[in-house]
């Protein structure tokens, strides 16, 4: 009984480490996007094959929050806001773009020259953050392997002092 006693402390005491991280996983979860800066670029050769679809900028460009002053570049004609849409991305494979709507149809297969797209840009802060995280994230792996060795000697604990 007292094996029991003593598992149930260490069970007890690897839990609040286990809650304790993952609610600072919690906490620290969008750090990686607030710790970024807001930066402004062109961005240049953007080939739009069809409207309704996704148009990413590439992997630079993550948490795209404004794209402006873009222009056809054969003939130099305005893109109005009203002819696309924003999507932030959030990925550093796509990143975000636009997607041209059906009242842009005529800029389908253009390619698109914008003076000023407007997104996070990572910095030092928001890889500290992302490294945190993993960091966190394998010490919670470690913590679960201590829950499963835990219970797997409980339950050998319970059946040690029978014949069976």
């Amino acid at each position: 009984m007292a094996e029991i006693n003593n598992m149930t402390k260490a069970a007890i005491i690897v839990s609040t480490l286990a809650i304790i991280v993952l609610m600072t996983l919690a906490v620290v979860q969008q750090f990686e996007v607030t710790l970024r800066t807001d930066t402004t670029d062109a961005v240049n050769g953007i080939t739009v094959i069809v409207n309704n679809t996704a148009t990413p900028f590439g992997g630079a460009y993550d948490y795209v929050s404004a794209v402006t002053g873009c222009i056809n570049e054969t003939d130099a004609a305005a893109l109005d806001a009203a002819k696309y849409t924003v999507f932030s991305g959030g990925d550093s494979t796509t990143g975000g773009g636009f997607v041209l709507l059906d009242s842009g149809a005529d800029f389908t297969g253009s390619v698109i020259n914008c003076s000023a797209v407007t997104y996070l840009a990572e910095s030092d802060a928001s890889k500290a953050a992302d490294k945190f995280k993993a960091g966190l994230a394998i010490f919670a792996t470690f913590l679960g392997v201590l829950v499963l060795a835990i219970v797997g000697k409980l339950v050998i604990g319970l059946f040690k002092g029978s014949k069976y």
